[in-house]
């Protein structure tokens, strides 16, 4: 009952925030301009992020008990959230960008203890990656999928949806695993993709921006790593299945470029 009140709850939060946001990126002038590598042909609103934001961090923080690692997830969250719509309004060098990326990264290894240490049949069985590359592979691993999700975000609804199935994957998992903390943050994030894409298909009328694409991007990392790093009975390389998608995209475009 609880997973299904979260998802609910960040939902219905979503949607009620995305007129008072549209009005305020109308305000700013805060646009997403039409160019000829762009699908829309008149401006559109691109801070949609912050809708998604509070609806999620708001049911989390009613139905999720705070310990080390849901802390420095919302730090690391807040982080992201801050540099993202300063980047959707002003627009930042991307060395800024990569700077706050990391030091979000930063925050859930060393605060919240979020780390890659195994990575089951990739490495003889029961080995564990010694810290310094347990660190160094975790903060490659969160911006890498950051970016990636963010990449994403070049068509209406493309990171939207894939982000609502790979929450519900997550909480899915999360739910057999008796996770519940993971299952109900899984839960929120999904539902705030659902209540945001029904602004966001074709033709859409407002744009998550990387408010909401860093957000999605680094919240899937964190809960893949903790469901399935440690004591559990899933494979430490579910996270590359899971997020595969948008890695082997992003991996693609660079290729070709």
């Amino acid at each position: 009952m609880t997973l299904i009140t979260s998802l609910l709850l960040s939902l219905f939060i979503t949607i009620m925030l995305v007129p008072a946001v549209s009005r305020l990126a109308v305000w700013l002038e805060i646009y997403d301009m039409p160019g000829p590598r762009k699908v829309h042909q008149r401006p559109v609103p691109r801070i949609g992020g912050i809708a998604m934001a509070i609806g999620a961090f708001v049911s989390i923080i009613i139905w999720v008990p705070m310990n080390d690692a849901t802390q420095a997830y919302f730090m690391g969250g807040a982080v992201l959230v801050v540099v993202g719509i300063l980047d959707d309004w002003k627009g930042l060098n991307f060395k800024i960008k990569f700077a706050g990326q990391i030091l979000a990264a930063l925050m859930v290894v060393f605060y919240g203890g979020i780390e890659l240490t195994q990575l089951g049949a990739l490495l003889p069985e029961g080995m564990i990656l010694p810290g310094w590359a347990s660190v160094i592979l975790t903060v490659l691993f969160l911006v890498g999928v950051t970016n990636a999700i963010n990449l994403s975000d070049g068509l209406d609804g493309l990171a939207g949806g894939i982000c609502m199935l790979i929450f519900a994957l997550i909480g899915y998992l999360a739910y057999i695993e008796q996770n519940l903390n993971i299952a109900i943050m899984s839960a929120s994030l999904a539902g705030v993709c659902f209540g945001f894409l029904r602004f966001n298909t074709f033709p859409a009328t407002l744009f998550m921006g990387d408010t909401g694409s860093m957000l999605l991007g680094f919240s899937a990392v964190c809960f893949s790593l903790i469901l399935t790093q440690g004591e559990t009975a899933l494979s430490p390389l579910l996270p590359l299945i899971i997020l595969g998608f948008p890695l082997l995209d992003t991996l693609a475009v660079m290729a070709e470029r």
